[in-house]
């Protein structure tokens, strides 16, 4: 049986993202663990509160996994293409522009950004967001699918994540899809913004309106962190060696 249609059980549903409630009972009861679809943009991955494993929305389906929600994403990361998420984060810290918490993971088509906490944040694709209303310190985030959640942050620190957000794939997708060594003008050149409230919002921040970083610039941090890094992976299998990722970090990259 393959996975189930979202708009047949989440149309007009809100799901709190503190408490575990009839809908996420619903939810959860219509959505089978299973294995995860290939060659879908994933809208949203949410941590079921107050119990174990983590909800994902891809453009049309939904399925589960018993893991929190970070290592859910590593896990799922060939199938949905990230990119390594320790070396873009580490490659995003290299600038100014993008703070130095809350770091999305990005693929060539899409981008999450985190709310929460990191391991277990609620992570959403700003593409699929249809408007923004807070409710005390709540903020309740619709969805174009119809899905409202609830998550305990202000509108003014996701709409912050999100412009960051955009602006990092804007340009990893000018840095790997576009050939020439001047590129696209804008993030708006690049990014396929839904006509939606949120989207129409997002096309007047600062981050949108020139790219921050020269051309192939956060292609040649990210690369050069992933080598670092490649170490790593491998070094504990490696018998009487203790890898330290601060040490690789310090080391010249030229």
């Amino acid at each position: 049986m393959g996975n189930p249609l979202v708009s047949d059980y989440i149309e007009s549903v809100l799901l709190e993202c503190e408490c575990f409630s009839k809908n996420w009972e619903k939810v959860c009861h219509q959505i089978d663990q299973s294995a995860p679809p290939e060659n879908q943009v994933l809208s949203l991955v949410l941590p079921i509160p107050e119990r174990s494993g983590t909800i994902l929305f891809s453009e049309t389906s939904g399925y589960s996994s018993p893991y929190q929600s970070l290592a859910t994403l590593k896990n799922d990361k060939t199938i949905h293409n990230f990119l390594d998420y320790a070396a873009l984060s580490h490659a995003l810290k290299r600038f100014s522009c993008f703070g130095a918490k809350a770091m999305p993971l990005v693929n060539l088509r899409s981008v999450l950004f985190p709310v929460g906490r990191a391991r277990n944040a609620s992570w959403i694709n700003p593409l699929m967001i249809e408007q923004l209303e807070e409710k005390g310190p709540f903020t309740q985030i619709q969805l174009i699918n119809g899905l409202t959640i609830e998550v305990a942050a202000s509108s003014q620190s996701i709409c912050t994540r999100a412009e960051a957000a955009l602006s990092v794939l804007s340009m990893i997708e000018r840095d790997y899809l576009i050939a020439g060594k001047t590129g696209p003008h804008s993030p708006l050149d690049v990014l396929r913004l839904p006509d939606t409230p949120f989207a129409r919002s997002m096309s007047r921040k600062p981050l949108l309106q020139k790219f921050p970083l020269p051309i192939r610039a956060l292609r040649t941090a990210y690369e050069q962190e992933y080598a670092l890094q490649t170490p790593l992976r491998f070094g504990h299998t490696i018998e009487g060696l203790d890898w330290i990722h601060e040490s690789f970090h310090t080391l010249p990259t030229e």
